[in-house]
């Protein structure tokens, strides 16, 4: 006799959840299974994000932006934009000013790279990583790495990158000449 109310319970749940299911199946104002995971910078613009993004709780001491708050702090000169796509990618094209730190670079390209970084920014300079664009992870994982294994305090992650910057004409640079081109 007491098995029989665990069985009806688990059938009424089920049941429930089939309905549920179901109604937002057909329902015009369905709720949405995954919710899209949205930030908005300081300037109040959605910074686009990456599928891949898989947020971690030191991510919380990271600065999403956007192209319009990069593009201000570019102006301003208050940043060094650290590009960490390869050589060949960096030396085709980069915001200008850019320092390449290639973060899938072997042990002695990204260690020599990363003293190159350490010349022109120590950890209370602030620090915009960004890479190809929204597809790209690279700057997110080099934000983390100055963060927590170099000790960056200021790093901001332009995940727009790259794609974004030539899309909107802002001032780039390819291999050591300067090609600054304004919108």
């Amino acid at each position: 006799m007491l098995k029989k109310p665990p069985v009806q319970i688990i059938i009424l749940l089920v049941i429930g959840i089939l309905v549920g299911v179901i109604n937002n199946l057909v329902s015009p104002n369905k709720i949405p299974w995954v919710q899209e995971y949205v930030i908005i910078d300081e300037s109040g613009e959605k910074v686009e994000m990456p599928k891949s993004y898989d947020q971690q709780s030191s991510d919380s001491l990271l600065t999403f932006i956007s192209t319009k708050m990069a593009y201000d702090i570019f102006n301003r000169g208050e940043a060094v934009f650290v590009d960490a796509r390869t050589p060949e990618d960096f030396e085709s094209g980069h915001i200008s000013g850019a320092v390449n730190v290639d973060f899938e670079a072997s042990d002695d390209v990204f260690y020599s790279q990363l003293d190159n970084l350490s010349a022109v920014a120590d950890p209370e300079t602030p620090v915009i990583t960004y890479c190809s664009g929204t597809e790209c992870d690279l700057s997110l994982g080099l934000a983390r790495y100055l963060q927590s294994d170099v000790g960056y305090r200021n790093i901001y992650v332009y995940f727009g990158g790259w794609d974004q910057w030539i899309e909107y004409n802002l001032p780039i640079e390819s291999g050591t000449e300067e090609a600054e081109q304004m919108q």
